[in-house]
């Protein structure tokens, strides 16, 4: 996901999220902490009633900044339809000031898609890679800001 933190050129506004509001990307990334591992993230779905089982692995979340782009890479097992947009909604909160990044270990628990803050907006979203060997995994990490390829 990328983070205009800079200007807002016209060139990159279709391609990244710049929030109204200052990030502090300690913050963020501290409350990106609670979202590795093996979690029911019920709280990051959209349509939750149409998924029987809401559990998902992120096995790590990274953060890089490229100029005024700050990327998010989440790599996990797999994402729910709108999950990497929910959490970039509640994780630009963290980054903000508006929750503290303990705040995302409640909004876990509470299972329940009320309690995260609004879906963040998709034109961040990038699928960079999809891993079919645990090396390829392992090994991977963004060398750029997607758009500029």
């Amino acid at each position: 996901y990328v983070l205009n933190l800079g200007e807002d050129p016209p060139f990159s506004a279709r391609y990244s999220w710049r929030p109204g509001r200052p990030i502090d990307e300690a913050k963020l990334m501290a409350g990106a902490e609670f979202l590795v591992g093996t979690h029911d993230f019920s709280s990051f779905v959209v349509e939750r009633s149409r998924i029987e089982e809401a559990v998902r692995t992120i096995y790590r979340i990274t953060g890089k900044r490229f100029g005024e782009y700050y990327c998010i890479t989440f790599v996990g097992n797999g994402f729910w339809y709108k999950m990497i947009l929910c959490l970039m909604g509640t994780l630009e909160a963290v980054g903000a000031g508006v929750l503290a990044p303990e705040a995302v270990e409640r909004i876990l628990a509470e299972r329940d898609r009320c309690a995260a803050p609004s879906t963040a907006p998709p034109h961040g979203l990038f699928l960079n890679k999809v891993f079919y060997r645990q090396e390829e995994l392992e090994g991977f990490e963004l060398e750029g800001v997607p758009f500029f390829r």
